[in-house]
């Protein structure tokens, strides 16, 4: 593409070299001369004007009066302006890092952002590279960058290719995307990082790697990531998105740059140096010329006034400031955006003339060049300083208060399961590919083909993963395009599976061809045919499966290759599955065992078939399925999942499982739930904001969401008070009534008591509404509530008497509301005058500055406890507080808390007044250690007094319900010799599916679950929630399914639900070593998990929200998706055996056997088919897991001439069993004889470069380790050719090799 290329600093043929003046010149010529004041500094700066910058034939156009003013003119200007440069500062480096960040896939489809945005970003962008070499630019997402290079010239090739070279251009991290860290699989991961990294090595130039990468977007960052990228050679890793208070406390303490240990297991062998983004990855305001901002320095254009001396010294102030939070006095500034540059002609050229200012004008002390993230961490490193250690992952990520990131975890959770789904598929598919290309003989034309199919399902895998695809954070058009290439890619895939598959299995040249969908088998399918069903096991380990066949045949007959009977079940598929229900009746269902890395046959033919199960209706007493290793016990006082039984010890785990919705937050004032943020629904507050004109502020709120709750009650009882803003607005003083409150909605009446008009602060309003089943009454015993009628008044205040309903035995606290009802415009308050054991004494007045009285009756609503009564003081505490008064202006007390553990709770309190004048209270500076109260005198003079103030401060109460009560549930049970299930309809569209298979193998020690949710009611959001008597757990949530991070549930955050959730990429578990018993959970998808009490677990199946959140998708996450995903519960002892069985389970889980079917003439199949085989001699060990197969064609031929081979070693460190051991494998001895893989060299885990030619960065560690990587740490383990195809392994290592 050609372009015009406007004018720039350097002479070009867009631009005459007498229309370049450069204002700069005049600093140089003050600089060079020393000046010491003002005058002969002035004076230098009109001469180098005029011999400089005023051209000859300027000077011989302007009459010389005029030309000599203008040099006068401007320079005053520069040596007025350079008066603000910051003088005697120590000297900064400041790195101006040019820089994109093309989302692949987010508002747009990543082919209409390419075709719109980012071809533009790179043709201009390495034009100007090829133009100026001090400049640099840095690119991330090859899925762009492979479809750019593919529409360039040859010419255009080499020169990128000499740019990336020589540095000017930066592949940094140069994955197929940015991916997320939360929602994607480690397998998946480093598919994509390989993709993009083997794409620079083969068409670019093997010397063409990215030695860093960044993570600036994703929503928060796992501590496998960092590993990973170590073992890619990486030597830094950036991010950005940390939880706000996180990154607040690491630039006050100079953290934002630390050594990373992301592995537990690995520890300093695979630690790498992190760079923190101080502020964000956009280009600061200062300099942002990628967007509106102009920078002059012409003076030749005298109607635009020059601006480079103040944008330059606003630039360098800029950096200054951000450099004091590090301990050294370089800084980044990122340069760029989303998709930014896409006119780099024009933004190249503005930061030039803002780099050529600062480096000229020595006064600012200050040196700015252009540079990479990894030209900026070679500098770091040559500074030889020390490091602290960080371990550990950066999840959940929270910008703000009350918005936690935690929703993406499960956002779009179809996406989510077709996506894992595919990545199975691909890998199954490699695995196959493998062993047709060593043991059959495919043309370099079929091979060839092949290696596109693969390319096309790995390449849209690629593009999913995205920080905005797998994740769910995109618009719902997005969303279908990524399934759109999905499809095309598991299309091809299918197809070549099934084709390399039928060539394997052939014994002759001929033979018939298998299909992966049954559907194609079936139509025609005649008693004199049989169908041969093919499982393919693609894992290193012998394996048990159950064979699920959906057939419209209820007449089928199961046997294997030698005739033999095989045991099956025929269930009907359940009406609430419209997946299969629509297209097959009937589900035929038998159990297999296959060998490593291999394949069985079995036969299906017409006949007597098998009679189908029946389901029965469960109506009373305990329900019991049961295998040879657990009991699942339904009980009949709930109707749901109630325990499970360990036959082996006879242990019984309480699992009391419930499907439970929470109702997304939406308006009010607060953050809402959204595709990116979980925030479930809280009663007890809401935003009023400011009202900075009058004293009276009114503020309707709908019960809507939570009419559910509060249907039951008749009128709903509710005491209020204004919350006032911590810091300069403490002591505002509010108070409030209520009227029209029912079960749908409330009002809200505030008005400022002490006197000033508005308010300019951000006010809230504190809650209560006094039901039994409610926060604060709920967790509260002894306690007394009611209302009282107040009759109508000519007085602006009236006394009331409550008579208590049952008397006290000491005097009770008192917290009092008042509710208007049908005066919707007044506004009351309500102080204790008396109190005994049996009654109270209140004076009720108007509070709005109105001295009449009211026309219509109003209501106290009260509550009352005393020392008698109990409270549960995780989630309410309360209490009093007297003195003394004599003052005019309001007046504070604190209230200390004991260890309350939430963040800002909930504070109501009423004044007891000895001498009978009326106060107001309002709360300020809730924390989790105390509240502050203001309290002020309504009768506007000086007030002499003593006072008690009841209080009480409690939780705010979380709107969730269950989908239904319980004994609406209907439960059916069916018990066969394959499967025991119930299964259970909640409500319309609200069914679990719970299995236990028969097989004798402890590979079924779990029960299965499959939910078929969906469209959810809207405004849920979905969780199953697991109530155990694990009562001191150990949490664990994984980590990209690779490792385990121990969890900890904290009560304290300011969302103690949404803060306490964090990503289940593969499993959570929970382990009691007291009790001896474990629950892990395990999952086909990626989801969002919670432990939020001892012994309980929830997963959020799916989601389902009212608004958009409003972090930049504009768009409302209304999915009407019905999903089924599954989850295996996996209950066990706490020894060797559980972990043993956990990792297996899990891989099993993830990589399930392939079915394919083929249709011949009864008995034929044997005579032209290999009815079984493996590619193995015997399986690996169990610790040993063959992570990925990859073909590599680098020559013209088709030919496959090498793979990359990746071995895992799926235990971690310290996991107490005997297989987190090294262990050794010599590959000669597993494979049999022609598939057997000659390793010829270890490459890093990308696959790109020989390991032991990488020289990794060393960095100091605080630690006391010295050095770290060393190269010799880095090698530790490096395989050698004399090692006979032998791999060692150490705990947690995976490592990838090149063979042929």
């Amino acid at each position: 593409m050609s372009f015009s290329r406007p004018g720039s600093m350097n002479t070009s043929p867009g631009r005459q070299s007498t229309r370049t003046p450069r204002i700069y010149f005049l600093s140089i010529s003050c600089l060079t001369a020393s000046c010491s004041n003002f005058e002969p500094c002035l004076q230098l700066s009109i001469l180098a004007c005029w011999g400089r910058m005023i051209s000859p034939q300027v000077r011989g156009a302007l009459p010389t009066a005029v030309a000599v003013a203008l040099c006068v003119a401007i320079g005053a200007s520069v040596i007025l302006q350079s008066e603000s440069a910051v003088n005697g500062s120590d000297h900064i480096n400041i790195w101006v890092v040019t820089h994109t960040h093309d989302d692949v896939g987010w508002l747009e489809t990543v082919d209409g952002y390419y075709i719109g945005q980012v071809q533009w970003i790179l043709d201009t962008a390495i034009r100007c590279l090829i133009e100026n070499p001090e400049r640099r630019f840095t690119y991330v997402e090859i899925a762009y960058f492979y479809r750019w290079w593919n529409e360039q010239t040859p010419d255009m090739q080499q020169a990128v290719v000499k740019l990336a070279k020589s540095g000017q251009l930066e592949f940094n991290l140069a994955g197929w995307c940015m991916n997320d860290e939360a929602a994607t699989s480690f397998f998946s991961v480093i598919n994509q990082m390989a993709e993009g990294a083997l794409f620079l090595h083969d068409n670019l130039d093997a010397g063409v790697y990215p030695k860093v990468g960044w993570h600036v977007d994703p929503f928060g960052h796992s501590s496998v990531t960092p590993s990973l990228w170590a073992d890619m050679g990486f030597d830094a890793f950036g991010i950005n998105r940390i939880d706000f208070r996180d990154k607040d406390r690491r630039k006050a303490n100079k953290e934002l740059e630390f050594i990373w240990r992301g592995s537990r297991s690995l520890g300093s062998e695979t630690e790498i140096f992190a760079h923190i983004m101080d502020s964000a990855y956009c280009t600061p305001g200062e300099c942002g010329y990628d967007g509106n901002l102009q920078i002059q320095n012409d003076p030749l254009l005298p109607t635009y006034p020059l601006n480079y001396v103040a944008q330059g010294d606003a630039f360098v102030k800029m950096a200054r400031s951000r450099n004091q939070w590090y301990i050294h006095d370089h800084i980044l500034i990122p340069y760029g955006c989303d998709f930014a540059h896409q006119n780099a002609f024009k933004s190249f050229d503005q930061m030039d003339k803002l780099i050529a200012y600062v480096n000229s004008n020595a006064t600012l002390n200050a040196t700015v060049k252009y540079g990479t993230f990894g030209e900026y961490i070679q500098a770091i490193n040559s500074l030889n300083l020390t490091w602290p250690v960080y371990t550990g992952d950066f999840f959940p990520y929270a910008n703000n208060y009350g918005e936690y990131w935690t929703g993406y975890y499960t956002s779009r959770a179809q996406l989510k399961g077709y996506v894992r789904s595919r990545a199975a598929l691909l890998r199954a598919t490699e695995f196959l590919v493998y062993w047709a290309a060593k043991t059959t003989s495919p043309t370099a034309q079929d091979t060839k083909l092949g290696l596109e199919q693969l390319g096309l399902l790995r390449r849209a895998l690629g593009v999913v993963q995205h920080h905005d695809g797998v994740s769910g954070t995109e618009k719902q058009a997005v969303a279908n395009d990524y399934y759109l290439q999905l499809y095309h890619g598991t299309v091809v895939c299918e197809e070549l599976s099934a084709l390399v598959l039928s060539d394997i299995i052939k014994s002759g040249a001929e033979g018939p061809q298998l299909h992966q969908n049954s559907s194609q088998v079936f139509p025609n399918f005649t008693s004199a045919e049989e169908i041969a069903v093919v499982v393919f096991n693609s894992l290193g380990w012998e394996r048990d499966v159950a064979v699920s066949v959906p057939t419209n045949l209820t007449n089928l007959v199961v046997h294997d290759a030698a005739g033999k009977t095989v045991v099956s079940q025929l269930l009907a598929t359940p009406s609430y599955n419209p997946e299969y229900f629509n297209i097959t009746s009937h589900e035929l269902i038998f159990i297999v065992h296959l060998p490593a890395f291999g394949y069985d046959t079995f036969f299906l033919s017409q006949g007597s078939g098998v009679a189908e199960s029946e389901f029965v209706h469960v109506t009373a007493g305990d329900t019991v399925i049961e295998n040879k290793q657990l009991a699942a016990t339904f009980t009949a006082a709930t109707h749901r999942l109630g325990s499970v039984t360990i036959k082996d010890s006879d242990k019984v785990l309480t699992l009391d499982n419930n499907l439970v919705q929470y109702t997304s937050a939406a308006g009010n004032g607060e953050p809402n739930s959204g595709a990116y943020v979980f925030r479930p629904a809280q009663d007890n507050r809401i935003h009023i904001g400011q009202q900075k004109t009058g004293a009276y502020h009114s503020q309707d709120w709908h019960f809507y969401l939570k009419q559910e709750k509060y249907a039951e009650l008749d009128f709903p009882l509710l005491i209020s008070m204004p919350a006032s803003q911590p810091g300069v607005h403490f002591a505002d003083t509010f108070t409030s009534s209520t009227s029209h409150t029912d079960v749908y909605q409330t009002s809200f009446h505030i008005w400022r008591a002490d006197g000033a008009r508005g308010w300019s602060q951000d006010l809230w309003m504190n809650y209560a509404i006094l039901d039994p089943a409610q926060p604060p009454l709920n967790q509260m015993t002894g306690y007394e509530h009611g209302s009282v009628e107040v009759k109508p008044s000519t007085h602006f205040c009236a006394n009331v008497e409550i008579n208590f309903k049952s008397g006290f035995t000491s005097t009770p606290h008192a917290i009092l509301g008042v509710e208007s009802r049908e005066l919707n415009a007044h506004v009351f308050t309500a102080t204790v005058h008396l109190i005994n054991q049996q009654t109270a004494a209140v004076n009720v007045c108007r509070a709005d500055g109105i001295l009449g009285g009211w026309q219509k009756s109003i209501y106290l609503n009260y509550v009352l406890w005393n020392s008698g009564s109990t409270l549960n003081p995780d989630h309410v505490q309360a209490g009093s507080l007297s003195f003394s008064v004599n003052t005019t202006q309001p007046h504070q007390v604190n209230i200390t808390l004991e260890n309350f553990p939430v963040f800002s709770g909930m504070v109501l309190a009423t004044a007891m007044s000895k001498s009978g004048a009326v106060y107001v209270v309002t709360s300020y500076n809730s924390t989790s250690s105390g509240v502050g109260l203001n309290i002020h005198s309504m009768e506007g003079r000086p007030w002499n007094d003593e006072i008690t103030v009841s209080w009480m401060v409690f939780q705010r109460n979380t709107v969730e319900s269950p989908v239904m009560v319980d004994e609406n549930i209907t439960t059916t049970v069916t018990s066969g010799p394959i499967v025991q299930e119930v299964r259970q309809v909640f409500k319309d569209r609200y069914a679990v599916t719970t299995r236990l298979y028969q097989g004798a193998s402890p590979e079924f020690q779990y029960l299965e679950q499959t939910f078929d949710v969906g469209p959810l009611d809207l405004g849920r959001e979905l969780v199953s929630r697991y109530v155990t008597n694990i009562t001191n757990p150990t949490w664990y949530s994984d980590d990209t399914g690779l490792e385990l991070i121990p969890r900890q549930f904290d009560p304290s955050k300011d969302e103690p639900v949404a803060g306490n959730y964090y990503p289940m990429v593969m499993g959570s578990f929970l382990n009691d070593t007291s009790s001896s018993i474990s629950l892990s959970v395990l999952s086909d998808r990626s989801h969002g998990s919670g432990n939020l009490g001892s012994g309980c677990l929830e997963v959020m199946l799916h989601r389902r929200c009212l608004q958009d959140d409003h972090f930049g998708v504009g768009e409302v996450l209304n999915e009407t998706d019905h999903i089924r995903p599954r989850l295996w519960l996996v209950p066990t002892d706490t020894d060797e055996s559980a972990y043993n069985l956990r990792r297996k389970l899990s891989l099993e889980l993830q990589n399930p056997a392939t079915v394919m079917y083929g249709k011949a003439p009864a008995g034929s199949w044997s005579k032209s088919c290999k009815t079984s085989a493996s590619a193995m001699t015997k399986p690996l060990p169990d610790n040993v897991h063959l992570l990925s197969i990859k073909a590599r064609n680098n020559s013209e031929s088709g030919k496959i001439e090498e793979y990359l081979f990746r071995f895992q070693h799926v235990f971690e460190k310290d996991e107490p069993t005997q297989l987190a051991q090294q262990v050794a494998v010599n590959v000669t001895d597993y494979f049999v004889s022609g598939a057997q893989p000659s390793l010829t060299q270890e490459m890093t885990l990308s696959g790109n470069r020989d390991r032991s030619s990488v020289n990794r960065l060393p960095w100091r560690s605080a630690s006391g380790d010295g050095y770290w990587p060393t190269q010799s740490s880095y090698h530790k383990h490096s395989w050698k050719a004399d090692d006979a195809n032998t791999v060692q392994l150490v705990p947690r290592q995976i490592r990838t090799f090149l063979g042929n």
